[in-house]
């Protein structure tokens, strides 16, 4: 009776954190405009309900997350008043499942405080919301790896797998999480008695080396060590950004579980400091490469608290946590925070995702029907303005992953722009093509008509 009791409670308190987490996700969903990755996922979307196939607006086939772009399309139906916005209904779900999710790997590791303390804190980790407000596959991928984990835990070992395999589906940096996959069927194997049993293992190993040996040929190219420091500098000032002084607890949580928990370090820990290595040797190295490994911070975060809990005096730890997320919360720093306690919007604090505000210019500005030049071509397309020409630049400012392809743009198939054209026409520049371009498209007959949310618009004639 009593035990029934506790499990009844536990319910209750569980789905009041659900519920409140989906106020925080759910809230100023439309405050952020759709960066450019957004957007380019928006239109993959769009066709997706208009034909079934995921191809952009220039007949380009999207080979990327398709499983997340069909789900977002399918979830967006019920929501299409909110237009573009309705697109990240999805991420929003699974991004109030994620908070569940992390529960019960808490109660996997540690079933005393373990469970509570991750709830709460992923309910209320601002990162966590940003990512459950975007209408691309971050949570998700998240979720998927968090998803192989737990039933790898609990020694699921099919279910596990087919969570890798839509992670990777999903993003190629889940391959790294192979390695709690193949640990797991190495324990399965060895558990029991085969015929070949160490052929089994022989042809399990090569497997693994041949699909990282391929996915490592494909990114060799792009490997450097020239700015491995810098990149480092990097994602330890990105990581503090977000995470503030929770980063050296968690940190100093995955020491301790390196030295009390190796099962838990070998599964989660060993690929994601693998991954995390990995990034920082890529030559386009961009900070949201890193957004996988907040799941792990945080749970090292809490992993440490609950142990302190268990040993010390778990009153006094516990209003200690409960303390330092209230001090570290937008109740002090409106602006940014990492951690959310009540609606507000949150903001992305990563320069690598790019913004621009289409919405609120096009809602402001009556253009001329004259011709129309763009930098990025897609956003004023999602609006209804197709530009007419569009300006080629490189996406990481390499000039293998240009904007366009045989000849014309590749997102919306416009042509480009000349290099003399005669007439009137408004040339409208975003800040992100901007500092990849290397001239100034900007002539002297130009006159600025507009500068704000990203965006800027001049008249030519």
């Amino acid at each position: 009776m009593v035990q029934k009791r506790k499990e009844f409670f536990s319910m209750i308190w569980i789905w009041l954190i659900l519920i409140y987490a989906a106020v925080l996700r759910f809230s100023f969903l439309d405050s952020q405009p759709l960066w450019i990755d957004e957007q380019i996922s928006a239109s993959v979307m769009q066709s997706i309900l208009s034909s079934g196939k995921p191809v952009l607006p220039s007949g380009i086939f999207y080979d990327r997350a398709l499983i997340f772009h069909y789900a977002s399309a399918l979830f967006s139906l019920p929501f299409s008043f909110l237009y573009l916005y309705a697109f990240r209904i999805f991420s929003v779900v699974i991004g109030i499942a994620f908070v569940y999710l992390i529960f019960l790997i808490g109660r996997e590791i540690s079933n005393k405080y373990l469970p509570w303390i991750m709830a709460l804190l992923s309910c209320f980790f601002s990162v966590f919301i940003l990512y459950s407000q975007q209408s691309r596959f971050y949570i998700f991928l998240m979720f998927m790896i968090a998803l192989e984990i737990l039933f790898v835990l609990r020694k699921k070992r099919i279910p596990a797998t087919i969570a890798f395999i839509i992670a990777l589906e999903t993003h190629p940096q889940a391959l790294f999480f192979v390695i709690p996959l193949f640990f797991s069927w190495l324990e399965w194997l060895s558990e029991r008695r085969l015929r070949y049993k160490r052929l089994i293992i022989s042809l399990l190993v090569i497997a693994i080396l041949v699909i990282a040996s391929i996915s490592l040929a494909s990114i060799i190219d792009s490997l450097t060590f020239d700015y491995f420091w810098i990149h480092l500098l990097w994602a330890f000032n990105f990581l503090m950004d977000n995470m503030r002084y929770s980063l050296y607890f968690a940190l100093a949580g995955i020491v301790f579980i390196f030295f009390k928990d190796r099962r838990l370090f070998l599964y989660l820990y060993l690929p994601s400091l693998v991954s995390f290595f990995g990034v920082l040797l890529l030559d386009r190295f961009e900070t949201r490469y890193l957004f996988i490994f907040f799941f792990p911070l945080l749970l090292s975060f809490g992993y440490l608290f609950d142990w302190l809990a268990r040993k010390l005096d778990a009153r006094i730890i516990l209003v200690g946590l409960g303390l330092f997320v209230f001090l570290s919360s937008n109740v002090f720093d409106p602006l940014v925070a990492p951690y959310t306690l009540y609606p507000k919007p949150v903001y992305n604090l990563d320069r690598t995702m790019p913004k621009m505000d289409y919405e609120k210019f096009f809602s402001e500005m009556e253009l001329k029907n004259i011709t129309l030049v763009s930098g990025w071509a897609l956003g004023p397309y999602l609006y209804n303005h197709e530009p007419d020409y569009s300006i080629p630049f490189s996406m990481t400012g390499h000039a293998s992953d240009s904007t366009f392809q045989n000849g014309s743009e590749r997102y919306i198939g416009v042509p480009a722009f000349p290099q003399e054209f005669d007439g009137e026409y408004y040339l409208l520049l975003d800040r992100y093509a901007m500092s990849k371009l290397r001239q100034n498209p900007v002539e002297e007959n130009c006159s600025l008509e507009y500068d704000s949310s990203g965006l800027m618009l001049f008249y030519c004639s």
